[in-house]
């Protein structure tokens, strides 16, 4: 895959601005990239990219937040989110490049005014709540690579200290992405191409 200057130049203002956004709140690096990326690259080539450097930047940060994170993992809500992403991925496939992008804006629009009206009210979720949380999020994660919205909604209300909650968010997303990519690969949308749009972006 070849890019013009201007559409390099346009990936890395857009990963720049996610990145700072990840790094700020915990969220935010799919939701704000992929729907710019999608303006100029094919959907295939997005999600894999949002993805790997959703991997990469959970790699590299996490000595920053490792101590924050809970000890014990919430089963249910991870299981849920690898089956999710699973059926997600085989929706992408069927999807052709309009229809992602119509789908993918109403996505963003969706979950956008959700955030900004939702106000947290703290509780203890059971297996169903963890479960649901996980699916949703395994599905947008799958067919978009965007699994922050439920789990944003399901941290905020679950953990009172933000710094906690950042970093359960953080690691999650590095899970979500990892098991999205191997999704990817299994379906046949990881190339060559792929790895070089990656290394083209990750410095940014």
């Amino acid at each position: 895959m070849e890019l013009e200057l201007t559409q390099q130049a346009l990936v890395w203002v857009v990963v720049i601005a996610a990145s700072v956004l990840r790094s700020f709140t915990g969220f935010g690096f799919a939701l704000a990239g992929v729907p710019f990326l999608a303006f100029f690259l094919p959907p295939a080539q997005v999600v894999v990219l949002i993805a790997s450097l959703s991997v990469a930047l959970g790699v590299q940060t996490f000595p920053q937040y490792a101590s924050k994170l809970q000890v014990k993992p919430e089963w249910p809500l991870l299981l849920a989110a690898v089956v999710g992403t699973v059926l997600g991925a085989l929706i992408l496939q069927f999807l052709s490049e309009d229809l992602f992008r119509l789908a993918l804006g109403i996505l963003v629009i969706g979950a956008s005014l959700i955030l900004s009206r939702y106000h947290p009210h703290h509780f203890e979720p059971g297996a169903g709540v963890r479960a649901s949380a996980g699916l949703s999020s395994g599905l947008m994660n799958g067919a978009f690579a965007i699994p922050g919205p439920p789990i944003v909604i399901y941290v905020m209300a679950t953990q009172t200290d933000p710094a906690r909650a950042r970093a359960s968010m953080i690691a999650f997303f590095s899970f979500s992405s990892a098991v999205a990519l191997i999704n990817y690969a299994a379906a046949g949308l990881v190339s060559l191409s792929s790895l070089w749009l990656f290394l083209l972006a990750y410095p940014a």
